[in-house]
């Protein structure tokens, strides 16, 4: 039987936009894509360079692509050679050069894990493999959690990767050569590079925040805590301050001390579920929007999406789906 992908896009994958072009408010209208392909949809980019092109990852169908606001997907696969190239943990489209995106693959057999970071220069339409050294499990647990690949838009040779236990890794030739500069057993969530700060962020499931000073260089532990489990960070600048946003495994924080500290900020959100996606709106700092993650068999409305205007301090629900609305959806 074919089995197809049905994706809902969200405004959790961060629209950029001018003021002008921001939409009044309810206006937006939410319409069910296809992309033609097994699996879980886990993770969406946009190119910096076209509003209208997106990326996917998936985690057993490999990459997307959609070059009309995600109405429909192509995949794009080519050179693609290895079974474990088609689990795609993270996607990174770099800032600086049109059309130059990286992916990073791998999936676990025999109790072993594979791992390779491919890199496009024409869009993804053609891949080649520039690492095979770092672990990623594409088709594991955190395989829904942040990007676990970064490139620095303020040093744009400078490429990070975090795996799933190994470590961090570094890249100071746009991708090409990579070298491990942080040995660790930790699963590596999402990693940041916030050229605002100048500190680079590598956040972990088992609740442990390390960070960057020197352009990935050298790592230190700034903060931790056991079973917070970080999902995604966002940092966040406006009104004259810096704020670092985190889902988790318990709820969602933020910090504004660089990430020493975290406090809650869940007013409005429900309890007792972890939370995945999180972003900001470009061009409004202090409107964010969140899902929680309260499977299996959760009463949220079938598509949990949240929202704030004063950053966090209070939530509401701007969802309005009902089951029916959501076709061949999975059941538990």
């Amino acid at each position: 039987m074919k089995e197809f992908v049905y994706i809902i896009i969200l405004s959790i994958i961060g629209v950029s936009c001018s003021r002008k072009e921001i939409p009044a408010p309810g206006s937006f209208v939410w319409h069910q894509a296809y992309t033609g392909g097994g699996g879980y949809i886990v993770g969406f980019v946009q190119d910096p360079f076209c509003d209208s092109l997106f990326y996917a990852r998936c985690d057993v169908a490999g990459g997307f692509r959609s070059e009309d606001r995600g109405c429909s997907w192509t995949p794009v696969n080519d050179g693609m050679s290895k079974w474990y190239h088609h689990s795609v943990r993270s996607i990174a489209v770099h800032p600086g050069i049109s059309g130059t995106i990286f992916r990073c693959s791998g999936d676990l057999r025999n109790d072993s894990l594979f791992g390779s970071i491919h890199k496009s220069e024409d869009g993804g339409r053609i891949w080649r493999e520039v690492c095979r050294e770092i672990p990623f499990f594409g088709n594991g647990p955190t395989r829904q959690y942040g990007e676990v690949i970064a490139i620095d838009p303020g040093a744009d040779s400078v490429v990070i990767a975090a795996g799933y236990g190994g470590g961090i890794w570094k890249s100071r030739d746009y991708g090409e050569h990579w070298y491990h500069v942080k040995e660790s057993d930790d699963i590596f969530t999402c990693v940041v590079t916030d050229t605002v700060s100048g500190i680079y962020y590598a956040a972990t499931d088992g609740g442990r925040l390390w960070t960057s000073s020197d352009r990935g260089e050298t790592w230190n532990v700034r903060f931790e805590k056991n079973n917070f489990g970080f999902r995604m960070l966002l940092p966040v600048s406006g009104k004259g301050k810096r704020t670092i946003y985190a889902s988790t495994a318990t709820g969602v924080f933020k910090s504004e001390d660089d990430g020493q500290h975290f406090a809650a900020c869940m007013k409005g959100l429900p309890g007792r579920c972890g939370y995945i996606a999180l972003a900001a709106d470009p061009v409004r700092p202090e409107v964010l929007y969140c899902a929680p993650d309260a499977r299996p068999g959760h009463r949220l409305a079938p598509v949990p999406i949240y929202k704030t205007t004063d950053g966090g301090a209070n939530w509401h629900l701007i969802a309005s789906h009902v089951l029916s609305d959501i076709r061949n959806r999975p059941s538990y």
